[in-house]
């Protein structure tokens, strides 16, 4: 994920703070962030993986609509 989300490590992103939030609460988020490495906004939904305490992040790019 550092990869794709470079600014993840800044903890006062939002992509930081929601990924922690569900990480800390065992809940699914869901959320819209706009990433500036690629330049389009994303529909972020965030779920508990059960298994092995971490979580998983399924992308959308809802860039047509924002502009729209």
């Amino acid at each position: 994920m550092w990869e794709v989300w470079p600014h993840i490590t800044d903890p006062r992103s939002k992509l930081w703070l929601e990924l922690n939030r569900a990480m800390r609460n065992r809940a699914p988020v869901q959320f819209e962030e706009h990433d500036p490495v690629r330049r389009m906004w994303l529909d972020l939904r965030v779920y508990p993986a059960a298994a092995d305490g971490g979580i998983a992040v399924f992308s959308h790019d809802v860039t047509p609509r924002k502009r729209a």
